[in-house]
């Protein structure tokens, strides 16, 4: 008997400021909605640390265990060890980077992610790659777009 394959479930964290609340929370991605599941209302404003990610995050992932999740988040959630927390749970993720990012390219040739050799209108893709020169995580996709310069509009970066 085939295996059945697991239902895909999409996973946003995110943190919300407004004036002196401060909340993270975890959504799930229902159609074009995102449906608040966990939250947790910071002591302090401005970013989230690792700790505080990790302890919103658990209980969503008991509880969806039985699904295949995609965790996504925007570049306050670039941090590696958040990365390396999802992998070692078969969680898969896309996290914005920021741009002073180290990828081994090649065997010991390491470069900055604003390095790399994209030009507007050029996307790259590396797969099992290292990143972070040091204390680096291995086996992560890396993609990266830098869109296409259209009508007078300028993109200012990848």
């Amino acid at each position: 008997m085939p295996k059945k394959s697991k239902q895909k479930l999409y996973l946003a964290i995110d943190r919300s400021q407004w004036k002196n609340i401060n909340l993270l929370m975890v959504s799930v991605i229902w159609s074009t909605r995102a449906i608040p599941l966990a939250w947790r209302l910071l002591p302090h404003l401005g970013n989230s640390n690792f700790e505080e990610q990790e302890s919103v995050l658990a209980p969503v992932l008991a509880i969806f265990k039985e699904y295949e999740i995609v965790g996504l988040g925007d570049r306050e959630f670039s941090s590696l060890d958040l990365a390396e927390y999802l992998q070692t749970r078969n969680v898969g993720f896309c996290l914005k980077l920021k741009k002073n990012t180290c990828v081994e390219v090649e065997n010991q040739i390491w470069q900055r992610l604003d390095e790399l050799s994209i030009k507007p209108g050029v996307a790259l893709y590396y797969q099992g790659k290292r990143i972070r020169k040091t204390e680096p995580v291995s086996g992560f996709a890396l993609a990266a777009k830098w869109k296409r310069n259209s009508r007078g509009q300028i993109t200012k970066g990848p």
